[in-house]
C-alpha cells in the first residue's frame, strides 16, 4: 500500500492526517507572518 500519498506517512487513518495538516498550518502561518514582519524594507534611519 506504500503508493507515495500523505496518509501513507499516517498508517491509513485519515483523521490523523488532517489533524496533521491543521497543525502544521498552525505552526506554517504564523511563521510566514513573523518572517514577512522582520524582512520588511529598510528605510535608511538608523
Amino acid at each position: 500500500m506504500s503508493d507515495g500519498k500523505l496518509i501513507d506517512f499516517f498508517h491509513g487513518d485519515e483523521r490523523m492526517m488532517y489533524g496533521g495538516l491543521f497543525f502544521s498550518l498552525c505552526i506554517f502561518i504564523p511563521a510566514i507572518f513573523q518572517l514577512s514582519m522582520r524582512m520588511k524594507r529598510a528605510d535608511g534611519n538608523p
